[in-house]
């Protein structure tokens, strides 16, 4: 088995990436933002509005997760089996990891989503709310 705090880093980072970038092809206008949602205008809708951020929040769940691992094999002296906060911790956010699986999967099943799941609504709100801006900026009503 990897050791707890390799397994710890890494998923909190992908975790973090992943969110990062998600959020980016979501809420952003910036290059990021729109590279995203050219190079994934082929994928199925669901994929951005609920798997990539199931993925992130497992991901960072796992990290948190193998945050009680590391903590208790270096404590001194060694714990066998996690108890009180610890034991908690690690089910807090195992059951966390089970729930973003379940909403990652239920992602792949083409249902249709509202609207406002979807970055193109969002583009959209972006474009009319700069529209308003520059309306109020030029005294048009």
């Amino acid at each position: 088995m990897p050791h707890p705090g390799i397994v710890m880093a890494v998923a909190l980072l992908f975790g973090s990436i992943v969110l990062f970038l998600w959020h980016q092809e979501m809420f952003s206008d910036g290059h990021i933002g729109r590279f995203s949602r050219q190079s994934n205008a082929e994928r199925p809708k669901n994929i951005t509005a609920l798997v990539a951020p199931a993925i992130g929040c497992m991901s960072l769940s796992v990290g948190f997760c193998a945050l009680s691992a590391f903590v208790t094999s270096y404590s001194d002296p060694p714990v066998e089996e996690p108890s009180g906060f610890w034991m908690y911790w690690g089910t807090f956010w195992g059951a966390l990891i089970l729930i973003s699986l379940v909403v990652a999967a239920i992602g792949f099943i083409p249902l249709p989503l509202p609207k406002w799941m979807y970055p193109p609504y969002h583009e959209a709100k972006r474009e009319e709310q700069r529209r308003r801006e520059a309306d109020e900026r030029t005294g048009r009503q």
